[in-house]
């Protein structure tokens, strides 16, 4: 069931788009995990969510109440934490909730120490709040936030700052309220391997949208499915990118020219390639120099995808049906280049944050 429900949103700051025409919708039950570089619009999207500031065009609905006509309905079934909650660190734990409690009406001690236990604070919940470690203050903060019975919570780097041990407490402690209480939990973080052990899906915000919301496996899949992917170690990655065009350059000209290449038989719609520094992880989606951008090009795949990791290092993603003949033709091609190959190994398993930096041409920065 769709808690939230955002549609066409647009906002700016003056003459600057920040959202445009951005929809999304949220599910009770589940978390979902908030991604985008710098600057896509993240924590516009979230304060734009809780009230904190107006947008320009669209509607957000949340438990059907319409942010912008019905606010105090709509709010009463949100709970937010933007990075550390605060708190009054000189009283105890318990003595924050009662104070919070009173303030929402909430009388039931027995429900109080249901979410004290929920969020595993019943052993320290007596002490001072100062003697509190982050992780502690970051599980009172979600507490807290529990005491009105939300139907959304919202948390922006909820993870800042917490070591393993805390981040893998919150991780469960979060998955747990959104199965047992049937909350829609959106979380915000640049913990690649984290929102994938913690999210139901995650929803990539990208040049001020929306690009796509998925399950991890669907994600990973719409970046991965046609292609197999090549870790190399080498002596030093500053002619890879050229030495690939070379190896492609049958497959490159078809492509470019609008035909189908040999054994590629679905539809891409290609980005043209431009050069990456050594020490970028910033995708290169491959194409020679001096040709335009092309279209959507009909059957046809682009043949490959290069990311330079570092001195090094490189990945590259081969289509399927030409990656072994045209792999051992890079490896011979980078030798004869008098280039020492250490190592060629194939990737059996994409992550979160490879899909993340293909899909967002390498998280750049969106503002």
């Amino acid at each position: 069931m769709a808690i939230i429900e955002i549609k066409n949103l647009y906002k700016s700051y003056g003459r600057r788009l920040i959202l445009d025409n951005l929809s999304l919708e949220a599910n009770t039950g589940e978390v979902l995990g908030l991604l985008g570089p710098n600057g896509a619009g993240k924590t516009t999207l979230i304060k734009s969510i809780v009230g904190l500031i107006s947008y320009d065009q669209g509607t957000i609905k949340i438990n059907g109440h319409d942010r912008e006509k019905e606010f105090t309905q709509a709010m009463q079934n949100v709970s937010a934490i933007v990075e550390n909650p605060e708190m009054y660190t000189y009283m105890s734990g318990m003595s924050n909730l009662m104070q919070y409690a009173r303030m929402h009406g909430l009388k039931d001690k027995d429900k109080i120490n249901n979410i004290v236990a929920l969020v595993g604070l019943t052993d320290r919940i007596n002490d001072k709040v100062k003697r509190y470690s982050l992780g502690m203050k970051q599980r009172l903060g979600i507490a807290l936030a529990l005491l009105n019975e939300p139907k959304v919570m919202i948390l922006d780097e909820p993870t800042n700052g917490l070591d393993p041990a805390g981040i893998r407490q919150l991780r469960n402690i979060l998955r747990n309220i959104a199965k047992q209480n049937d909350v829609c939990i959106i979380v915000s973080s640049h913990l690649m391997s984290e929102m994938e052990l913690m999210c139901d899906k995650v929803a990539i915000v990208n040049n001020k949208t929306i690009q796509t919301v998925a399950t991890i496996n669907e994600l990973k899949a719409q970046v991965s499915g046609n292609y197999s992917s090549y870790i190399y170690n080498v002596e030093r990655t500053d002619s890879i990118e050229s030495i690939a065009k070379e190896v492609f350059a049958e497959e490159l000209s078809k492509f470019n020219e609008g035909l189908k290449p040999k054994v590629a038989d679905n539809i891409v719609e290609s980005n043209t390639g431009e050069s990456v520094d050594s020490n970028s992880t910033n995708a290169i989606d491959s194409n020679t120099e001096n040709v335009s951008e092309p279209k959507v090009v009909p059957n046809s795949y682009i043949p490959y995808k290069l990311m330079i990791l570092d001195q090094t290092h490189f990945q590259i993603d081969v289509l399927n049906d030409i990656a072994l003949f045209k792999i051992s033709d890079l490896n011979k091609a980078i030798i004869l280049k008098d280039i020492r190959l250490f190592s060629a190994s194939y990737k059996e398993d994409i992550r979160l944050e490879d899909a993340f930096l293909q899909m967002t041409s390498g998280g750049g920065n969106n503002a």
